[in-house]
């Protein structure tokens, strides 16, 4: 799945040096920021019957 025009490494009109390099480097940031925050624990759920008074 293409997320963002530029990921291919193809730069489209209006696409400067940096602004590639920038995105380029948030890309990876958010790559590595989802892969940390699918090792986090979740949370657990209470059942309905625990949840009852």
């Amino acid at each position: 799945m293409k997320i963002a025009d530029g990921e291919d490494g193809k730069r489209g009109p209006g696409f400067t040096a940096f602004g590639s390099d920038a995105l380029r480097e948030l890309t990876k940031r958010n790559r590595a920021l989802e892969q940390e925050n699918e090792n986090l624990p979740r949370p657990l759920r209470a059942s309905p019957a625990s949840c009852s008074q």
